[in-house]
């Protein structure tokens, strides 16, 4: 074989030797490697159809090319696998695998409160393992509150099973239950628990004997949001015309923490609830994301209207590797944001998504004209939401400037949302003023 590949090939001698440095039984790693082999033209039989939504080299990963030889094509096959892998690990040893079961649930429900609590900390609070009672018993894994607004993670550490990827329905309405209808249904029903209670301040039982105090009296908006373990194309399906929260996996998760920041996620996480409810798209989550970075998710009318029942709304697929780099802002712009949460006024938060809700384009449009016309307004393009943005460029700023805007509000009151921002010429003062 060429030089090239051998660094993808295994020898008898070569697996002893790695066996006899630690301590290994060689003649139980070659049973164990067995059951990932195949030997070269073993798939022969395979229906095509069926590798298509199966490959079974995912299985059987490592080629026998000869006894005790063995070639490992894609090592990529191992990391995308490497759960199943683990798992049959443990039936070939007879490990009690209810104890793997178990370690996966609770790496999930740590590895969340992680997530979130490294990003939010200390301005938000993070709650977990809830336990809550509103005609029926419940316990809630986590829950943030932040400003006024509260996000509730349900987690799901199940796996979805091989007939569902080989296209059986009975299989997948059973893992889309398990997986992505149950936190849902869990997270929304616990929202709707804290909704009832807005205003509030609830004292829920730990288990162990702790407490959490939830103080609600804060709180406007509550979302839900499901955390799986594993990536899974039910994440973004709807089955059975079944509508449910955001699913995302702790991969997401973490990468959607890693690039937006705290405000950012808060606008995210209601723009995807928004979504996920009311409209059909063909797209992942890493779609998603870099389809904020790129735009704040304020470009197409269809993600804020229902879409049609045979409409379909297509986020644009992208196999990059997603960064911060990513976001798509006007330094004039992020100034201007900065300012707002620097100074964290009464209903900065709210000010801050509606800031998030003006695009790049309009972004550049407003720093290009407005050393010009001194003054613009621009009307939301999307009617419903009955929007305009005001910003104004200072001669000046006195004790009396805010005073000034604030009446300058009133003449559009008409409006269900009016955002205006103004600032001198080298942003030395910049004022930022929300009604709704």
């Amino acid at each position: 074989m060429d030089e090239q590949y051998k660094f993808f090939m295994f020898l008898p001698d070569a697996i002893k030797e790695i066996c006899d440095e630690n301590g290994f039984n060689y003649s139980k790693v070659i049973r164990l490697i067995s059951i990932f082999c195949c030997r070269v033209g073993s798939l022969k039989t395979n229906n095509i159809e069926e590798i298509y939504l199966h490959n079974p080299i995912n299985d059987k990963f490592v080629i026998l090319l000869e006894p005790g030889i063995l070639f490992l094509p894609n090592i990529n096959a191992v990391f995308m696998n490497l759960f199943e892998i683990f798992e049959k690990i443990i039936d070939f040893d007879n490990q009690d695998k209810q104890i793997y079961f178990e370690a996966r649930t609770k790496y999930l429900e740590r590895k969340t409160a992680n997530i979130i609590g490294a990003k939010f900390k200390p301005r938000g609070e993070v709650f977990l393992n809830s336990q809550w009672d509103d005609m029926r018993h419940g316990e809630n894994d986590c829950t943030l509150l932040y400003e006024n607004y509260a996000i509730v993670f349900e987690d799901k550490s199940g796996r979805v099973n091989r007939n569902t990827y080989k296209g059986l329905l009975n299989s997948a309405y059973k893992d889309s239950k398990n997986l992505v209808e149950e936190s849902s249904e869990q997270a929304t029903l616990f929202a709707n628990f804290l909704m009832k209670n807005l205003g509030q301040k609830l004292t829920l039982k730990v288990k162990g004997g702790n407490q959490n105090i939830i103080d609600l009296k804060k709180i406007e908006y509550v979302l839900t949001v499901g955390v799986v373990l594993e990536e899974t194309v039910l994440q973004n399906m709807i089955l059975e015309g079944k509508r449910h929260s955001p699913v995302v996996s702790i991969f997401q998760l973490n990468k959607i923490f890693q690039c937006l920041e705290a405000e950012e996620i808060v606008d995210y996480f209601s723009k995807r609830n928004y979504i996920e409810k009311n409209t059909f798209y063909e797209a992942d989550e890493y779609d998603f994301l870099f389809t904020y970075l790129k735009n704040g998710f304020n470009t197409s009318e269809k993600i804020y209207i229902e879409a049609d029942k045979k409409e379909k709304l297509f986020i644009p697929y992208t196999e990059e590797k997603i960064t911060r780099a990513d976001l798509e802002r006007e330094k004039w712009f992020q100034v201007i944001l900065n300012s707002v949460i620097g100074q964290a006024k009464e209903e900065w938060l709210d000010t801050v998504i509606s800031l998030l809700g003006i695009p790049p384009i309009v972004q550049r449009q407003i720093i290009r004209d407005i050393f010009k016309k001194k003054k613009m307004e621009l009307k939301d393009n999307i009617k419903y939401r009955d929007k305009v943005v005001i910003v104004e460029l200072l001669d000046y700023y006195d004790y009396e400037t805010e005073k000034e805007i604030e009446d300058g509000i009133k003449n559009y009151l008409g409006f269900s949302e009016v955002i205006y921002i103004a600032f001198t010429e080298k942003f030395e003062h910049i004022i930022v003023k929300l009604m709704k």
